[in-house]
């Protein structure tokens, strides 16, 4: 009976490996095979690779530990590992690493077969997921060039199935990963978010190789090494760690939407500085909850509007971004802000992805403005650059009465006249920037609490803390000076 058991457990250990020969075999492929052997303590694991083909045969078993200086790599424990493929490569196995990518730029036109192989009780999942490489886990078959281009720096996910729910959706195409210390309801709410921003974020900036197919949600007490109440993304996957308290809907709704925006702005996709990679990422979940759901942008926004009074980076960068496509709106009756952003992704797809910045998406948004309204777009962009700045915390992210003022005052034959900035800085702060800020105005937003007519439009009154007056001055000047820097902007050429 002893002998039995054994040759039985014997079997079940080859199996992968025999099931894995008979792909490649048949496919007649290069092949990388992840074996995780066993979690060896509480943070780190014995891992086998191995990466074969024509003239190719590398092996390597090696220790699997966390990095706490990436926020991407602190997530190795006994129960889940959730890590990039490249780190686990780089780590266990450098050869792989160097000759995966050797053999891409060589042979980019030639499949490779992808094994990830799990211990009993547990499973695994990865970013290769949903994309017709193969079913959920695997095996996958995938053209070398984009496992060495997207998907060797997407995630890899393992977890112990006794603490961990794995559910794979097929209406969705996700595969969400919940603690089981946390509410079905809390992964509900989640997948949700994240499967409606995903369907409207590819509408708009076209199909990404990394959007999001998992979703990670951790316990307070899970994975140490990360803060409770954080999230990151590496594109296929949204890891999300909730709160110390009962889980906060508002900041939940609002982190499952900005990481899946990740899933097409980030390394390797469309990448650049803040005032893109992380700015526009926050516009455009917003934007996606406002459009398609008013209750899940309502619970957003309220999480938000903190950011917008504390003044912290993202919200200030995120209502550049607002102004940005409210210009192109207001100038041309189109919304060149996503347009741009569009041809930026695709172009940066295309040619290797060299990074971009805020001003970048200007130059684009100009390159594709007809020519009837570029010179209107051009002196719309400062107005809205300086409406901004006025903490509006509803759609669209700034006080249109202080848009249409500055627009109005920018338009009159005093205001085209020659006269030193510094006057027309004076006579923009006079036209009421100071006594709105200290005294709020109405202002007219579309209404997200409105269910029954989400396209509805109502009054609100913002009341904002007094403002400073040099802080409108510089307001001024910068509304001045962008216009005098657009002027001179060259066109951007079209792809």
């Amino acid at each position: 009976m002893r002998q039995a058991r054994a040759a039985a457990a014997a079997l079940a250990l080859l199996m992968p490996a025999l099931a894995f020969s008979a792909v490649q075999a048949h496919q007649g492929s290069y092949s990388l095979r992840i074996d995780f052997l066993k979690p060896i303590d509480d943070s780190s694991w014995r891992v086998h690779v191995e990466l074969r083909g024509p003239g190719l045969d590398v092996g390597c078993t090696g220790v699997l530990r966390p990095n706490i200086y990436y926020i991407e790599t602190r997530d190795i424990s006994r129960s889940l590992v959730a890590a990039p493929l490249y780190y686990i490569l780089d780590t266990v196995c450098p050869q792989a690493a160097a000759r995966l990518e050797s053999i891409s730029r060589a042979s980019g036109g030639a499949p490779a077969v992808v094994t990830v192989n799990a211990p009993r009780g547990y499973l695994a999942r990865s970013a290769m997921d949903w994309r017709g490489y193969g079913p959920p886990g695997g095996p996958y078959r995938v053209p070398l060039r984009m496992l060495a281009r997207y998907y060797v720096f997407d995630s890899v996910v393992v977890a112990d199935a006794s603490s961990y729910h794995v559910v794979d959706n097929s209406s969705t195409g996700l595969t969400i990963i919940y603690s089981s210390r946390l509410p079905g309801k809390t992964a509900s709410y989640a997948a949700h978010v994240v499967a409606v921003v995903r369907s409207l974020v590819s509408q708009w900036l076209g199909p990404s190789p990394r959007s999001p197919v998992l979703v990670v949600l951790v316990d307070p007490k899970g994975q140490p090494l990360q803060l409770p109440k954080s999230g990151h993304s590496t594109g296929g996957m949204v890891y999300i760690k909730t709160g110390l308290l009962q889980v906060d809907l508002p900041w939940l709704v609002h982190t499952a939407a900005h990481e899946t925006v990740h899933g097409w702005l980030n390394s390797g996709l469309l990448g650049g500085d803040f005032s893109l990679e992380e700015a526009a990422t926050e516009f455009l979940a917003l934007k996606a909850l406002h459009d398609a759901d008013p209750r899940l942008y309502s619970m957003a926004v309220s999480y938000v509007r903190g950011s917008i009074e504390a003044g912290d980076a993202y919200a200030t960068w995120m209502r550049m971004n607002a102004a940005l496509r409210y210009a192109g709106v207001h100038a041309c009756g189109t919304d060149l802000y996503t347009r741009a952003l569009r041809q930026l992704f695709n172009s940066s797809l295309a040619g290797g992805g060299k990074p971009v910045s805020l001003l970048d998406l200007i130059r684009t948004m100009l390159s594709l403005a007809p020519p009837g309204c570029r010179k209107r777009l051009k002196a719309s962009i400062g107005p809205a650059l300086i409406a901004a700045a006025s903490r509006a915390d509803s759609w669209p992210f700034i006080d249109i009465e202080v848009f249409e003022d500055s627009s109005t005052s920018a338009s009159t034959p005093a205001t085209r006249a020659s006269s030193p900035p510094r006057t027309q800085t004076t006579r923009n702060k006079s036209t009421g920037y100071a006594t709105y800020a200290t005294t709020g105005s109405p202002v007219l937003v579309e209404n997200p609490e409105r269910s029954q007519n989400p396209h509805g439009a109502t009054v609100l009154t913002h009341s904002h803390a007094p403002a400073s007056a040099p802080g409108w001055i510089v307001s001024g000047a910068l509304g001045v000076a962008l216009g005098v820097v657009l002027s001179r902007l060259p066109l951007a050429r079209r792809s």
